[in-house]
């Protein structure tokens, strides 16, 4: 096997097909010792140095396609890093011998061997396209003439016509999909200047192959090849051409090309039509696909059916139909709605693929209708009527009225399929307890927030219409309950779209007003409630019951004005807290929650009855407080503590009343007092294990009350505080005990030190929630902190590095953003107990510690941004921030990496203000450039790329302003020169494939003033690509080139997708203030016991 290695004229080709078949033919039960084996010596094989020329031999005498794609795969490889390198005449016999290859192939005669032999081939025309990144146009200027004059052969297999159009199709994707990973900015450039000079020639093929074919393969590839350059030619072009007439007159009816065609159509649609003539034949475009559309399916059609029951042709093209409504509706609207009855029939269609089962569709759609009922909203004398509270239009909108009937069907498919809102999962904890997490589900919160403005929009434009639609579907589930609960047999009733409902129901709270919220939400609940009262069995009533908590909570405009009904509410909740049913008493304190959130200075208010005054709420609730702790789990009295804490706070806000906190506290104190009372007797407890648990308990419910209590948890903590931080000494002297006993026994007491923790952590989150809340940063950080930092600094600073806990340094971040510059006389004591330690932890590898790792880098860029200027003192004398921020920037993990690069950045901008400047510039500049420098050019370090260069850039804007950035710098020589010549010096060192003159020319480049970040990222892009690669050419150090008229002409995509965000930033500020349009950040559901499809 092995010989094959050795260099020779010619390769034995037959023992590489061996080689091969062994790697890419092996079955489970192959050698895999010999599978190893001979993937190494391929591996080799593309490593020798002329390995390349066995290509030609490999090729014409080898029967094994694998084999032919293996010689490809090295060909390809030697082309992407050293074609420049080869002579012209070796560039020149391997583009005819790659050419001539090609064209045998593709005019292969038998269908057999021609299916064979396509990902062969098509691994060829990839080759072909990476030469032409080198060669065309300058070195190939005719190579456009070559690919087509082929094809005028009469006796010409189809197959070279469907590899042509391949090719033409391969060039746009590469050239016009550029990402500047393997072309630089001059080469995307002067190929897209080319593409621009030849597309008529293209075009005018692919056409007349079109118009001449009767070859369906044939066709298809024209039409795929045209869908490529439909997204960038001038759209002019496009209408002033028969491409159009072609594609309807001829593919659309044809069953196995419509779907391409449709595509071709869907490219054409999305470029906005300017001129008369764009306009014109844009809507003739729809009209014709329409009627084509219109003639095949009806409006009533279940379109859902088709698409889930019928062919995967015909799933495919009904989902493409969908999306070229979407393109034409979005960038061309007004055009089409010059006849708005052909306009409105297009979006009955579309609102019926909304109903379609296709998740991206389903997103797609319900993006445009936002898009669209934001544009029949912001109208400002509709948006002036609606927030004077107007709920009809006093002047008939007649463009709303013509889509009355879409906006009626799109409220109902919205409605029946609203997607699931942000919600509370349950977990459990390290401790072995369950807890309440948000669910993390971006894409599905995003649809949510996208159906939800939807929903409020149709029912700003309609109130009376979506009242009816949710009423006629709530009544409807309300008969399906009768029925199906008044029969004797088993319960087969679904669930979940009683959920979507009123999920749906819940999100358009706020966009009526109050008069109509009113009406409509006592018809939901009183529905909702005979609905409970019908259902058989504790889950099915639960289920009903979940969702009317959830209506509930989305409706506290309503219960605020209502307050018996409040309290009736309130009152219900506390007696679902004592039901024992699975999921019901989650349910209920968790919408206990959201009504502290959104109505709890109701709940604070002196109550007025019969002409007597009554104690508020809040103040009845806590006196029975120790009746509902008695029967709810431990995580659920951590819920119902926040929640009161929130009630509590804003009872504070209203009444001036603190002593409502030591209320609210009084059962946490008892439990305190004794647990400190029992340590004082009986010193021993402290390793006891329910002692532990009892105080664990008693920590959890005093951090969540003093996380709703806000502010008024620091008037808490002022008698408190001796006592936690002697208990956090206390456990503490125990765990470090127990950690030492632990070593000296076989078998530790591992749980006893999880206890030890766990109790630790939980005394930080109580310290956290008293900086966290408090409105007084001066007053705290002289009244408290001193304490708090005696107590744990050392502790954290002196530990075992495996007993430091990140908790600490959680809880110091929050201090720093908190007090900010009232901290500065601490920082020198932070960087010496927290910081310095834990970076020299977690810098020998880049695995150990993930907890500590990620919270220092918070802690540094916390300090960075809010007490720079003792920190900066910190790093000038210790070299241990200043390299740990640069480890952090080369980090494996793109999260330490994007943090330590924030940090950077943000410490060498406000380093230029400092006096300190010139020192730490001496010190570091060099040592900074060079690293990050590094990292940039590193091609296993893809992560933040943009934030390295952001760097850079900076600090060649240091280099231009500072006096000195070097301790060998001569003080005549100007920082920038000093950094140009070092430049030059260490790239020449680096990169012995570059010349001198590229490297003059990049270093002169980078190190010139006023470059921009975009100008820096395409000057870094280009380097690094151009650093892969072994002998460049003299063009490719041309200046770049600059565009031509007819280039700069074609719109830029980021600067479309840059316009089409500021519009839709614009129109969304605009609608921010309809009510109900703004999310309330409490809005979530609980559907623990919520029954999902």
């Amino acid at each position: 096997m092995h010989q094959i290695l050795k260099e020779s004229a010619e390769i034995d080709v037959a023992l590489l097909d061996s080689i091969v078949s062994t790697v890419y033919q092996a079955s489970a039960n192959s050698n895999m010792r010999a599978i190893q084996e001979a993937q190494d010596v391929l591996s080799e094989l593309k490593r020798m140095e002329n390995s390349w020329k066995q290509v030609d031999q490999i090729l014409e005498k080898s029967e094994c396609p694998t084999t032919h794609f293996f010689a490809l795969q090295m060909l390809d490889e030697v082309i992407t890093t050293k074609w420049n390198q080869f002579s012209a005449d070796d560039r020149l016999s391997m583009k005819k011998f790659l050419w001539n290859y090609i064209l045998a192939m593709a005019s292969q005669s038998d269908p057999a061997k021609s299916k064979q032999l396509k990902p062969t081939l098509n691994k060829a025309n990839c080759v072909l396209v990476h030469v032409l990144k080198y060669e065309w146009p300058e070195d190939w200027p005719d190579f456009m003439e070559d690919l087509f004059k082929p094809l005028k052969d009469p006796n010409m297999q189809s197959g070279l016509f469907e590899n042509t159009f391949g090719i033409c199709k391969l060039l746009s994707e590469e050239v016009f999909n550029y990402d500047g990973a393997t072309m630089t900015s001059r080469q995307a450039t002067r190929k897209k200047e080319a593409l621009l000079k030849e597309y008529a020639l293209i075009i005018n093929v692919g056409v007349a192959a079109l118009k001449a074919c009767n070859n369906v393969r044939v066709a298809h590839s024209a039409l795929q090849m045209l869908e490529k350059y439909l997204n960038w030619i001038p759209s002019e072009k496009v209408h002033e051409s028969e491409i159009i007439e072609i594609l309807g007159g001829k593919y659309l009816s044809v069953v196995v090309t419509r779907n391409q065609t449709i595509k071709c159509f869907t490219e054409i649609a999305s470029q906005e039509a300017r001129t008369n003539i764009e306009k014109q034949s844009m809507a003739h475009m729809y009209r014709g696909i329409m009627s084509y559309f219109t003639s095949q399916y009806s409006l009533d059609t279940d379109f859902n059916e088709h698409y889930t029951r019928g062919t995967s042709e015909e799933a495919d093209f009904l989902y493409n139909v969908a999306f070229f409504l979407i393109s034409i509706f979005q960038y061309n609207l007004p055009v089409l709605e010059e006849n708005i009855e052909e306009s409105s029939c297009g979006h009955l269609y579309l609102s019926q693929f909304t109903k379609v089962k296709n998740k991206e569709l389903f997103k797609a759609c319900n993006e445009y209708w936002l898009i669209f009922c934001s544009e029949l909203c912001s109208n400002e004398l509709f948006i002036q009527q609606k927030t004077l509270g107007n709920t009809t239009r006093q002047d008939p909108d007649p463009r709303a009225d013509a889509y009355s009937k879409v906006l009626c069907e799109v409220r109902q498919t919205l409605a029946l399929n609203m997607a699931k809102p942000e919600e509370i999962i349950i977990v459990e904890d390290e401790q072995g307890e369950f807890q309440k997490e948000y669910m993390t589900d971006v894409e599905t919160i995003d649809l949510y927030q996208t159906m939800r403005q939807t929903l409020v929009l149709l029912t700003h434009l309609d109130v009376q219409n979506m009242e009816e639609i949710l009423t006629a579907s709530l009544k409807k589930q309300s008969r399906a309950v009768e029925e199906e609960f008044s029969s004797a047999g088993a319960v087969t009733f679904n669930w979940s779209e009683m959920n979507t409902l009123c999920w749906a129901i819940g999100s358009i709270s706020g966009s009526m007003t109050e008069s109509d919220e009113r009406s409509f939400f006592i018809m939901v609940i009183r529905e909702l409630l005979e609905m409970c009262e019908r259902a058989r069995g504790k889950e099915n009533k639960a289920v009903i019951a979940s969702n009317i908590m959830y209506v509930v909570g989305q409706y506290p405009r309503f219960l605020r004005s209502h307050y018996r009904f409040l309290k009736t509410v309130e009152n219900k909740l506390t007696e679902f807290m004592h039901e024992t049913f699975p999921g019901v008493q989650d349910m209920a304190v968790d919408t206990f929650l959201k009504l502290a959130r959104k109505c709890g200075s109701v709940l604070t208010e002196v109550e007025v009855e019969d002409d007597s005054l009554h104690p508020a709420y809040i103040y009845t609730y806590l006196d029975s407080l120790d009746e509902v702790l008695a029967v709810l789990t431990r995580p659920l009295t951590y819920v119902l503590y926040e929640a009161l804490g929130i009630i509590v706070c804003q009872s504070i806000a209203e009444n001036q009343d603190t002593g409502i906190i030591s209320q609210l506290f009084e059962l946490i104190d008892e439990k305190w007092s004794h647990i400190a009372h029992c340590l004082g007797e009986t010193p021993t407890l402290i390793g006891d294990q329910e002692f532990l648990q009892e105080l664990l308990y008693t920590l959890k419910c005093m951090t969540h009350a003093g996380r709703g209590l806000g502010p008024g948890f620091v008037h808490y903590m002022h008698r408190q505080l001796d006592s936690i931080l002697v208990m956090y000494t206390t456990i503490n002297e125990a765990f470090q005990q127990e950690a030492y006993q632990n070593t000296q026994v076989e078998r530790p007491n591992q749980h006893t030190i999880k206890q030890f923790r766990s109790v630790k952590k939980e005394i930080l989150k109580t310290l956290g929630e008293v900086f966290s809340g408090t409105n007084n940063p001066e007053g705290i950080s002289i009244q408290i902190l001193p304490y708090v930092f005696n107590t744990i600094l050392p502790d954290y600073g002196q530990a075992q590095e495996n007993f430091r806990d990140a908790q600490v340094l959680i809880l110091l971040t929050l201090i720093v953003e908190k007090v900010r510059s009232n901290i500065k006389d601490s920082v020198e004591a932070i960087c010496e107990y927290a910081i310095y330690p834990t970076l020299r932890m977690i810098s020998r590898n880049m695995q150990d510690f993930p907890d500590l790792r990620s919270n220092i880098f918070k802690l540094m860029r916390a300090l960075t941004r809010n007490c720079f200027g003792p920190f900066l003192r910190c790093a000038e004398t210790s070299p241990l921030i200043v390299d740990g921020v640069l480890w952090a920037t080369k980090h494996s993990a793109s999260e330490i990496s994007s943090a330590g690069v924030d940090i950077l950045f943000d410490f060498l901008r406000q380093v230029m203000h400092s006096q300190l400047a010139e020192c730490f510039y001496i010190a570091y500049f060099i040592t900074i450039f060079t690293e990050i420098f590094a990292a940039l050019t590193d091609t296993l370090h893809t992560a933040d790329f943009i934030g390295h260069v952001r760097i850079i850039t900076l600090l060649m804007q240091i280099a231009g302003t500072a006096k000195q950035i070097a301790a060998d710098q001569d003080p005549s020589m100007k920082s920038l020169e000093y950094l140009h010549r070092f430049l030059q010096g260490t790239l020449a060192n680096a990169y012995p494939n570059l010349n001198a003159v590229q490297i003059e020319q990049f270093s002169s480049s980078i190190c010139a003033l006023g470059v921009s970040l975009s100008e820096m990222l395409t000057l870094m892009r280009d380097f690094i690509i151009e650093s892969k690669e072994w002998g460049p050419k003299e063009a490719k150090m041309l200046p770049s080139c600059a565009p031509t008229s007819a280039w700069a002409e074609l719109p830029n995509t980021e600067e479309l997708a840059a316009t089409s965000t500021g519009k839709n930033k614009v129109r969304a500020d605009k609608l921010s203030i309809l009510p109900g349009f703004v999310l309330d950040k409490h809005e979530t559901s609980y559907s623990r016991i919520q029954h999902d499809a």
